[in-house]
């Protein structure tokens, strides 16, 4: 992914609002944590099909496809593994509360 790429990526996403980061603490004896950004937008079945379809490789949404629908969807992460993975928990912590 090239700057360019992560910029449109992230600047959409934070203009269309649905966006959760995260930060993973350092383990004792290390400088720094593991950091990532998971984000997510409440799609269309067609966008959730493209998504679905796309992967892992970034999609490039236009501003009105992050917000397009009712289905809440990652639709990407950046960052180091270990941190993405305890953003996903969280992720789907906080939808929960809204599909209860």
């Amino acid at each position: 992914m090239t700057l360019r790429d992560l910029h449109w990526l992230v600047m959409l996403a934070i203009e269309s609002g649905p966006q959760l980061i995260a930060e993973v603490k350092p383990a004792p004896g290390k400088e720094a944590g593991a950091v990532a950004a998971l984000l997510w937008g409440q799609v269309s079945p067609e966008i959730n099909a493209k998504l679905a379809v796309a992967g892992d490789m970034p999609l490039k949404l236009q501003p009105v496809e992050w917000t397009s629908g009712k289905i809440r969807r990652i639709v990407a992460t950046i960052g180091r593994i270990e941190a993405i993975d305890g953003i996903k928990v969280e992720f789907q912590k906080v939808t929960a509360k809204f599909t209860g």
